[in-house]
């Protein structure tokens, strides 16, 4: 069984339908991801301290199993880190990079929650070690990846560098 290297932090409220979002929730964005089964990605601030990002397979939550709602949680914050720590995950290690076949970065604090970046086959993978993602007592920090071509190619990096700017400017 794994232990938390840090304080964990206490669960947000579960958000069961993307449609139906909590009363101190507001939506920022949204995007399909096309190439990865069309699973359609929603960020969310929650009262604003929080950003969950929905993972929604399915449209409609009446079609039952085939509806899924899957949250992320994470500080409102990695709106302004996540583009800032890719690119420095992604410079060559002559460039102040990491060293050459380094997976994951350091944990970065982040609004008093600790975040890092990984590499995946696919692209990269946010772990949030200060959440647990499992029910009951077992730990396992909470993650989100998203590949190099929803990133890149379809636009979720400039959504979120555009939030991620709102944020800085106070207006998020």
């Amino acid at each position: 069984m794994k232990t938390p290297k840090y304080p964990i932090q206490p669960a947000l409220q579960k958000v069961i339908q993307h449609s139906r979002l909590p009363v101190d929730s507001v939506e920022l964005g949204r995007m399909r991801n096309i190439s990865r089964a069309n699973i359609l990605h929603i960020l969310v601030k929650r009262s604003d301290r929080w950003l969950s990002i929905l993972s929604v397979r399915g449209d409609d939550p009446l079609l039952g199993k085939k509806y899924r709602c899957y949250q992320d949680d994470f500080p409102l914050g990695f709106l302004s880190w996540f583009p800032k720590a890719l690119e420095d995950f992604r410079k060559p290690p002559a460039e102040g990079g990491l060293h050459a076949g380094a997976m994951s970065s350091i944990d970065y604090d982040i609004e008093g929650e600790m975040l890092c970046v990984q590499r995946t086959v696919e692209g990269y993978e946010v772990l949030n070690r200060s959440r647990n993602a499992s029910l009951g007592t077992l730990y396992r920090p909470v993650s989100i990846e998203f590949t190099e071509n929803f990133l890149y190619q379809e636009g979720l990096l400039n959504l979120i560098q555009k939030l991620g700017d709102q944020y800085d400017k106070g207006l998020i």
